[in-house]
């Protein structure tokens, strides 16, 4: 949870759009403005940031 709320607001809202409302790629992006390969992207992004945060806190759990 500590991840998630080191996001900057705009991608803890794409995470609540996509997950949280299970809103569709294209309704995302439409509402935002965005082309479908951005919030792919963006995503991908958000994800690949979360995992390394994630397994980082892991990494220092396991230290201690």
């Amino acid at each position: 949870n500590k991840c998630i709320e080191r996001l900057p607001a705009v991608h803890r809202e794409l995470l609540q759009l996509r997950y949280g409302s299970n809103q569709k790629i294209d309704a995302i992006a439409t509402q935002q403005g965005r082309s479908i390969d951005a919030v792919y992207r963006m995503l991908s992004r958000i994800r690949q940031t979360l995992f390394n945060c994630v397994n980082s806190s892991l990494s220092v759990d396991s230290i201690h």
